[in-house]
């Protein structure tokens, strides 16, 4: 789902399986900039694979992130000298 908050500000959240008891989970993140850009976030969080909340460590998590993230990141301004 993405919706505006308020002009330039996007939420999106989407869906990411269930918890241990069967609930459903979600992820949500703020974006700030354009349609086209929260629609590219929306697109990120598709593409990672749906978890069973519970069932996922926070290094998992994590781990997933910067493998969806790593192409995208880039060194800050600092540390490419």
């Amino acid at each position: 789902m993405i919706r505006e908050k308020r002009r330039g500000v996007w939420e999106v959240r989407v869906f990411t399986g269930r918890d241990g008891d069967g609930r459903p989970t979600q992820v949500s993140r703020t974006v700030q900039g354009t349609k086209r850009d929260a629609i590219r976030v929306a697109a990120q969080f598709d593409a990672m694979p749906a978890s069973t909340g519970a069932g996922r460590t926070v290094a998992e998590t994590l781990d997933a992130w910067v493998e969806l993230n790593d192409p995208s990141c880039s060194p800050p301004a600092s540390a490419r000298r």
